[in-house]
């Protein structure tokens, strides 16, 4: 368990020198050709629970939560900014981007209708959420 660890560490560290561009790479490249390299020093089967990782690790990169009706809107390659972030649908409010809420923080609370609610305003509910 501890190697896997440290192997997922690794990984981070190296995706985030990947990503900064202190590898003299791009973020266009994908973890594919991470994957690639742990396959091929592959032999024996001692990286399959490495590999098994990195390939659950690249499904949720290449999506990486992009939905055009949920939280994050942004289309790949787009970076994520707060008015592409959505929240809401909670409580009866609809859902908006980050900054709507943010123009909120200073609303009346309570008024809810919610038990436990009263100590709250829109701003407060949708924070909770996220």
């Amino acid at each position: 368990m501890i190697r896997v660890f440290l192997y997922l560490f690794s990984v981070g560290v190296f995706f985030f020198l990947w990503y900064s561009g202190d590898l003299g790479v791009g973020h266009d490249h994908g973890i594919g050709d991470l994957i690639a390299a742990f396959e091929e020093d592959n032999r024996g089967g001692e990286h399959n629970e490495v590999l098994e990782k990195l390939r659950a690790l690249q499904k949720y990169f290449e999506n990486a939560g992009r939905d055009e009706y949920g939280w994050n809107r942004t289309k790949p390659g787009e970076t994520v900014t707060a008015d592409r972030v959505f929240l809401g649908n909670i409580y009866g409010l609809f859902t908006h981007p980050v900054p709507f809420w943010q123009q909120k923080k200073d609303e009346k609370k309570g008024g809810w209708g919610y038990s436990g609610m009263e100590h709250l305003n829109a701003y407060d509910v949708v924070s909770e959420q996220a």
